[in-house]
């Protein structure tokens, strides 16, 4: 085993922002098909794989239906759903 470099650690840290990235693109595209989220409404970050959900809804089942989503998208660890479901009045 070879003691880890400098150039590792940074090797390491672009190849996660990389697999994050990807990750957001595939849950993005993942809502974008999903008729019952409504578009334009919910925002995704994605830390380490670590998804988090942002937005307003409102309906409880388009914020379920976004959180499905997200948690069928390939290399997602976990899923944070932080959208807010607001009837419109």
């Amino acid at each position: 085993m070879h003691p880890v470099t400098e150039f590792d650690r940074e090797r390491n840290r672009e190849s996660q922002q990389e697999s994050d990235e990807r990750i957001q693109l595939a849950v993005v595209a993942a809502l974008h098909w999903d008729l019952a989220v409504p578009p334009h409404r919910v925002r995704v970050r994605v830390y380490r794989g670590w998804v988090t959900l942002t937005g307003q809804v409102r309906r409880a089942y388009e914020k379920s239906c976004a959180e499905a989503d997200a948690r069928m998208t390939l290399d997602v660890v976990g899923v944070t759903n932080e959208i807010e479901c607001k009837p419109t009045e």
